[in-house]
């Protein structure tokens, strides 16, 4: 199963802003170790946000498309 998942991600996991963006971290996170799980994508709009896709975590990818 592929998720993918709209909202804010942090640029740092360490450094939590909000309540949505550890949601969004946490829910992301335990998702991508479910087993039956195969790839949890996080999509990220945000302004000043450098584009592009890093892998926070296995079977984790957060795109950053911009704002």
């Amino acid at each position: 199963m592929r998720i993918a998942i709209v909202g804010i991600y942090p640029r740092d996991p360490s450094v939590l802003r909000g309540g949505v963006e550890a949601v969004t971290l946490r829910l992301s996170e335990g998702l991508a170790r479910t087993p039956g799980v195969d790839e949890v994508h996080v999509v990220v709009s945000e302004a000043g946000r450098p584009l592009g896709t890093t892998h926070p975590a296995e079977r984790l990818t957060v795109h950053s498309i911009g704002g």
